[in-house]
This record gives structure tokens, sequence and C-alpha cells, in this order.
């Protein structure tokens, strides 16, 4: 029996998607000597599902651009300017929660692959989870 790694993340976190080419290359790697799981997390989740709003936005325009500093990554101008310079964008976690054990079930070796899509895709290409 291998041990397994754990790696806890949220689809809609900057940091996670930050950190998504190093938790792939880990995965690729070490897969043969360890089991992985991700497991989604509910960042914004029941109650805390936030309607964007200027504060909110700016909070993460400024978080942001330590992310892509200290990882490389870009986020799309796509992402700034639909997400978080709107006041009608709902951020709900559970659906890219959802997707993600979904697809861990249906394909787990692709899981850390999908992952990095989907989150890229929300960030980067504004992308629905939908």
């Amino acid at each position: 029996m291998k041990n397994k790694i754990y790696y806890v993340m949220d689809t809609m976190c900057g940091w996670c998607y930050g950190f998504s080419d190093v938790i792939t290359r880990i995965h690729k790697n070490h897969k043969d000597k360890y089991d992985f799981e991700i497991i989604p997390g509910g960042m914004w989740i029941g109650d805390e599902v936030k309607t964007m709003d200027t504060r909110l936005g700016e909070f993460i325009k400024t978080s942001n651009v330590r992310v892509e500093a200290l990882t490389g990554i870009h986020f799309g101008e796509g992402f700034n300017k639909n997400v978080l310079d709107s006041s009608d964008r709902i951020l709900d976690s559970l659906p890219g929660a959802k997707a993600v054990v979904l697809f861990q079930k249906l394909n787990k070796d692709m899981s850390f692959d999908f992952v990095k899509k989907n989150t890229g895709g929300l960030l980067c290409k504004r992308r629905r989870h939908e």
C-alpha cells in the first residue's frame, strides 16, 4: 500500500492556480510512488457564497499581483474585466468542487490536469463552471 498525498485546494483560489504547475509536476513525477487525492475546499460555499463588489475585487487584484510575482502565472484581462470589475458575479466554490470530485472518480490519473485547466479557465479566460 502506497502512502497518500492529499492536495487541498479550491478551484476559485488564485494561490491554488499559482501552485497548479508545481502540484501537477509533483503528481506526474511521483504518482507511481504515492497515491494522490484532491480535496476541493469550499472557500465560498453555502452562507459564504459572495457577490463580487468593488472592495472584494480590489482585494483580489492586489493579491493576484503577489501571486503573479511569486509563481510566474498570469491572470487574464478577461478575469479582471469580467469578474473583478463586475458587480453581478456570484462567487460559489461548490460547482467547481463537484466537478473535481466527479472527475477524480472518472479519470483519477488526469485529475491534476483537469484542476489546472479548469482553475486556469476561470481565472484566465473566464470560462464558467456551470
